[in-house]
Protein backbone atom coordinates (compact mmCIF):
# COMPACT_ATOMS: atom_id res chain seq x y z
CA UNK A 1 0.00 0.00 0.00
CA UNK A 2 1.02 3.97 -0.10
CA UNK A 3 1.73 3.65 3.39
CA UNK A 4 4.21 0.67 3.34
CA UNK A 5 7.78 0.86 2.48
CA UNK A 6 10.01 -2.30 1.99
CA UNK A 7 13.92 -2.66 2.10
CA UNK A 8 16.39 -5.63 1.53
CA UNK A 9 18.40 -6.44 5.14
CA UNK A 10 21.19 -9.17 4.16
CA UNK A 11 18.33 -11.76 3.37
CA UNK A 12 15.75 -10.26 5.14
CA UNK A 13 13.16 -8.59 3.52
CA UNK A 14 11.67 -5.97 6.21
CA UNK A 15 7.92 -4.29 5.68
CA UNK A 16 7.21 -1.49 7.41
CA UNK A 17 4.22 1.06 7.88
CA UNK A 18 0.53 1.11 8.07
CA UNK A 19 -2.09 -0.45 6.34
CA UNK A 20 -3.01 -3.27 3.87
CA UNK A 21 0.11 -4.50 1.17
CA UNK A 22 -1.22 -4.28 -2.27
CA UNK A 23 -1.90 -7.80 -4.10
CA UNK A 24 1.15 -8.91 -6.34
CA UNK A 25 -0.61 -11.18 -8.89
CA UNK A 26 1.51 -9.33 -11.57
CA UNK A 27 4.93 -9.41 -9.33
CA UNK A 28 5.50 -8.12 -5.69
CA UNK A 29 7.95 -4.90 -6.01
CA UNK A 30 10.73 -7.23 -4.64
CA UNK A 31 10.30 -10.11 -7.17
CA UNK A 32 14.11 -9.21 -8.27
CA UNK A 33 15.42 -10.33 -4.62
CA UNK A 34 13.09 -13.48 -4.84
CA UNK A 35 16.01 -16.01 -5.00
CA UNK A 36 17.86 -14.24 -1.62
CA UNK A 37 15.34 -13.61 0.22
CA UNK A 38 15.14 -16.36 3.32
CA UNK A 39 12.96 -14.09 5.90
CA UNK A 40 10.58 -11.26 5.56
CA UNK A 41 9.31 -8.87 8.59
CA UNK A 42 6.63 -6.95 8.81
CA UNK A 43 7.26 -4.51 11.00
CA UNK A 44 4.52 -1.31 12.46
CA UNK A 45 1.21 -1.36 11.88
CA UNK A 46 0.96 -3.76 8.46
CA UNK A 47 -2.22 -5.40 8.40
CA UNK A 48 -2.09 -7.77 5.26
CA UNK A 49 0.18 -9.65 3.46
CA UNK A 50 -1.30 -9.19 -0.08
CA UNK A 51 -2.34 -12.09 -2.87
CA UNK A 52 0.55 -14.26 -4.44
CA UNK A 53 2.64 -11.87 -2.64
CA UNK A 54 5.76 -14.98 -1.64
CA UNK A 55 4.25 -17.03 -4.29
CA UNK A 56 7.09 -20.09 -5.19
CA UNK A 57 9.61 -18.16 -2.57
CA UNK A 58 11.87 -21.60 -2.08
CA UNK A 59 14.47 -19.78 -0.23
CA UNK A 60 12.04 -18.18 2.54
CA UNK A 61 12.12 -20.05 5.77
CA UNK A 62 10.93 -17.75 8.05
CA UNK A 63 8.39 -15.15 8.63
CA UNK A 64 7.59 -12.33 11.81
CA UNK A 65 3.74 -11.34 10.74
CA UNK A 66 4.40 -8.69 13.67
CA UNK A 67 1.35 -7.47 15.48
CA UNK A 68 -1.16 -5.97 13.65
CA UNK A 69 -2.33 -8.61 11.06
CA UNK A 70 -5.49 -9.39 10.23
CA UNK A 71 -5.15 -11.09 6.65
CA UNK A 72 -2.96 -13.34 4.50
CA UNK A 73 -4.06 -13.00 0.87
CA UNK A 74 -4.97 -15.64 -1.97
CA UNK A 75 -2.05 -17.70 -3.02
CA UNK A 76 0.27 -15.43 -0.97
CA UNK A 77 2.17 -17.95 0.55
CA UNK A 78 1.51 -20.62 -2.07
CA UNK A 79 4.26 -23.45 -2.52
CA UNK A 80 6.60 -22.13 -0.03
CA UNK A 81 8.49 -25.06 0.70
CA UNK A 82 10.56 -23.47 2.91
CA UNK A 83 8.44 -22.47 5.77
CA UNK A 84 8.01 -24.85 8.97
CA UNK A 85 6.52 -22.84 11.32
CA UNK A 86 4.07 -19.10 11.41
CA UNK A 87 3.26 -17.31 14.68
CA UNK A 88 0.18 -15.33 13.71
CA UNK A 89 -0.56 -12.30 16.52
CA UNK A 90 -3.93 -11.76 18.19
CA UNK A 91 -5.24 -9.48 15.64
CA UNK A 92 -5.20 -12.04 12.80
CA UNK A 93 -8.55 -13.32 11.05
CA UNK A 94 -8.50 -14.53 8.02
CA UNK A 95 -6.66 -17.37 5.84
CA UNK A 96 -7.04 -15.99 2.28
CA UNK A 97 -7.79 -18.89 -0.69
CA UNK A 98 -4.62 -21.48 -1.02
CA UNK A 99 -2.25 -18.51 0.81
CA UNK A 100 -0.83 -21.65 2.43
CA UNK A 101 -1.28 -24.09 -0.37
CA UNK A 102 1.17 -26.88 -0.72
CA UNK A 103 3.94 -25.54 2.20
CA UNK A 104 5.17 -29.43 2.54
CA UNK A 105 7.10 -28.54 4.83
CA UNK A 106 4.69 -26.56 7.18
CA UNK A 107 4.10 -28.58 10.32
CA UNK A 108 2.88 -25.66 12.71
CA UNK A 109 0.76 -22.69 12.81
CA UNK A 110 0.47 -20.96 16.19
CA UNK A 111 -2.80 -18.98 16.56
CA UNK A 112 -2.78 -15.93 19.73
CA UNK A 113 -6.42 -14.71 18.64
CA UNK A 114 -9.96 -16.22 18.06
CA UNK A 115 -11.37 -18.10 15.54
CA UNK A 116 -10.10 -16.89 11.95
CA UNK A 117 -11.85 -17.82 8.76
CA UNK A 118 -10.65 -20.45 6.57
CA UNK A 119 -11.17 -19.97 3.11
CA UNK A 120 -11.05 -22.26 0.14
CA UNK A 121 -7.84 -24.40 0.10
CA UNK A 122 -6.34 -21.96 2.29
CA UNK A 123 -4.38 -25.07 3.85
CA UNK A 124 -4.88 -27.66 0.73
CA UNK A 125 -1.76 -30.05 0.41
CA UNK A 126 -0.95 -29.70 4.08
CA UNK A 127 -0.48 -32.12 7.29
CA UNK A 128 -0.40 -29.51 10.42
CA UNK A 129 -0.91 -28.58 13.73
CA UNK A 130 -2.90 -25.70 14.72
CA UNK A 131 -2.19 -24.23 18.05
CA UNK A 132 -4.60 -21.94 19.42
CA UNK A 133 -4.33 -20.12 23.09
CA UNK A 134 -5.51 -22.56 26.26
CA UNK A 135 -7.11 -20.10 27.89
CA UNK A 136 -8.95 -18.56 24.59
CA UNK A 137 -10.36 -22.03 23.38
CA UNK A 138 -11.98 -21.73 19.98
CA UNK A 139 -16.14 -23.29 19.78
CA UNK A 140 -16.08 -26.74 19.69
CA UNK A 141 -18.35 -27.08 16.89
CA UNK A 142 -16.71 -25.18 14.54
CA UNK A 143 -13.03 -27.00 14.84
CA UNK A 144 -14.91 -30.31 14.41
CA UNK A 145 -16.47 -29.27 11.50
CA UNK A 146 -13.31 -28.12 9.97
CA UNK A 147 -11.23 -31.29 11.24
CA UNK A 148 -14.01 -33.36 9.23
CA UNK A 149 -13.20 -30.48 6.29
CA UNK A 150 -9.67 -31.62 6.06
CA UNK A 151 -10.22 -35.11 6.45
CA UNK A 152 -7.89 -35.36 9.11
CA UNK A 153 -4.79 -33.49 7.69
CA UNK A 154 -5.18 -30.69 10.32
CA UNK A 155 -4.71 -30.99 14.08
CA UNK A 156 -6.24 -28.48 16.69
CA UNK A 157 -4.32 -28.55 20.06
CA UNK A 158 -4.15 -25.91 22.92
CA UNK A 159 -1.22 -24.12 23.69
CA UNK A 160 -0.72 -25.97 27.01
CA UNK A 161 -0.73 -29.45 24.98
CA UNK A 162 -4.18 -30.39 25.62
CA UNK A 163 -6.35 -32.09 22.59
CA UNK A 164 -10.15 -31.08 23.88
CA UNK A 165 -11.83 -32.06 20.36
CA UNK A 166 -10.36 -35.75 20.26
CA UNK A 167 -13.24 -37.72 21.96
CA UNK A 168 -12.72 -40.04 24.93
CA UNK A 169 -12.96 -43.41 24.90
CA UNK A 170 -16.14 -44.85 26.46
CA UNK A 171 -15.31 -46.41 29.69
CA UNK A 172 -15.47 -50.37 29.61
CA UNK A 173 -18.25 -51.72 31.42
CA UNK A 174 -18.73 -54.94 32.68
CA UNK A 175 -22.03 -56.81 32.48
CA UNK A 176 -22.48 -60.68 33.80
CA UNK A 177 -22.76 -63.12 31.17
CA UNK A 178 -26.74 -64.08 30.19
CA UNK A 179 -27.33 -67.46 31.91
CA UNK A 180 -27.53 -69.95 29.72
CA UNK A 181 -30.83 -72.15 28.90
CA UNK A 182 -30.20 -75.44 29.44
CA UNK A 183 -30.74 -78.10 26.48
CA UNK A 184 -34.46 -79.58 26.79
CA UNK A 185 -35.43 -82.56 27.84
CA UNK A 186 -38.35 -84.49 25.86
CA UNK A 187 -40.82 -86.21 27.69
CA UNK A 188 -44.29 -88.02 27.13
CA UNK A 189 -47.11 -87.06 29.07
CA UNK A 190 -50.33 -89.01 29.13
CA UNK A 191 -53.46 -86.95 29.27
CA UNK A 192 -56.78 -88.19 30.98
CA UNK A 193 -58.33 -89.04 27.47
CA UNK A 194 -55.31 -92.23 26.96
CA UNK A 195 -53.71 -89.70 24.27
CA UNK A 196 -49.83 -89.66 24.37
CA UNK A 197 -48.72 -86.33 23.84
CA UNK A 198 -44.47 -86.12 23.46
CA UNK A 199 -43.60 -82.10 24.70
CA UNK A 200 -40.66 -80.85 25.37
CA UNK A 201 -39.44 -78.94 28.37
CA UNK A 202 -35.99 -77.16 29.94
CA UNK A 203 -34.99 -78.52 33.16
CA UNK A 204 -31.40 -78.56 35.08
CA UNK A 205 -29.20 -81.47 36.51
CA UNK A 206 -30.94 -82.69 39.79
CA UNK A 207 -34.57 -81.42 39.47
CA UNK A 208 -34.92 -83.61 36.31
CA UNK A 209 -37.63 -85.18 37.71
CA UNK A 210 -39.16 -82.44 39.57
CA UNK A 211 -39.70 -80.42 36.57
CA UNK A 212 -41.15 -83.19 34.53
CA UNK A 213 -43.67 -83.78 37.08
CA UNK A 214 -44.30 -79.94 37.59
CA UNK A 215 -44.81 -79.89 33.87
CA UNK A 216 -47.08 -82.61 33.43
CA UNK A 217 -49.25 -81.30 36.21
CA UNK A 218 -49.39 -77.60 34.57
CA UNK A 219 -50.65 -79.12 31.52
CA UNK A 220 -53.41 -81.82 32.44
CA UNK A 221 -54.67 -81.16 35.22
Amino acid sequence: GENLVWLIDGNTLVISGTGDMIDCTDGAPWIYYKEEIEAVQLKGGVTSVGANAFENYDKLTEVDFGDALTQIGAKAFLSCDGLTKLQLPRSFKIFGEECLRDCTNLTEIHCEGGFPSFKLNCLWNSYLQIIYPAERPWPVSLVEELEGAFQGRIEFLASDGTDPYTPTEPEETTTEPEEELPEPINISVSSADGNVKPQSYYTWEGDAYDAKVGAANMLFN
